[in-house]
């Protein structure tokens, strides 16, 4: 008979156990919640960011491409498209972003260059924004990229 109690006690501390991991889970899970989102927020961002600089490169490279004469093979129609297209599809550049500076005769290059910046300001609204607890929910992507034009260069 002494030997059924042990068991019976065995078997108790065994029910007691299983109540025990079922509130610790439910402790950490929160956390666990918390962190997966966090990761999933960043790798969203991440790869926004790496979009809006590659957008920015491609556009400033199609930029600076001329014709036989030196104007520009592009319209800025064409290169907003560009740099759209670069960028993927995560959250779409607007039109708005993008923008375009053109100095002739930069004394940056020279002075007798012509140099296209190509500048994108890019609004990133976050996946599930659900941890900021001061109310953040779009973070500013910048980039900027300044070339000059190659009379006659073309690819």
């Amino acid at each position: 008979m002494l030997t059924y109690r042990r068991d019976m006690a065995t078997v108790q501390n065994r029910g007691f156990r299983k109540g025990q991991a079922l509130i610790e889970f439910a402790v950490a899970l929160p956390f666990i919640i918390f962190i997966g989102v966090a990761v999933i927020n960043f790798g969203f961002y991440f790869y926004d960011f790496i979009g809006t600089h590659a957008a920015v490169r491609e556009g400033a490279r199609a930029a600076m491409w001329t014709g036989t004469n030196g104007d520009a093979r592009f319209t800025e129609e064409e290169l907003r498209t560009i740099i759209k297209t670069a960028h993927g599809p995560i959250r779409p550049l607007r039109d708005e972003e993008i923008r375009f500076s053109v100095t002739p005769g930069d004394p940056d290059f020279g002075g007798n260059l012509t140099s296209v910046t190509v500048t994108v300001d890019h609004r990133h609204e976050l996946v599930l924004p659900i941890y900021f607890a001061n109310g953040v929910q779009i973070l500013q992507i910048s980039s900027q990229l300044k070339v000059y034009r190659v009379p006659g260069f073309s690819s």
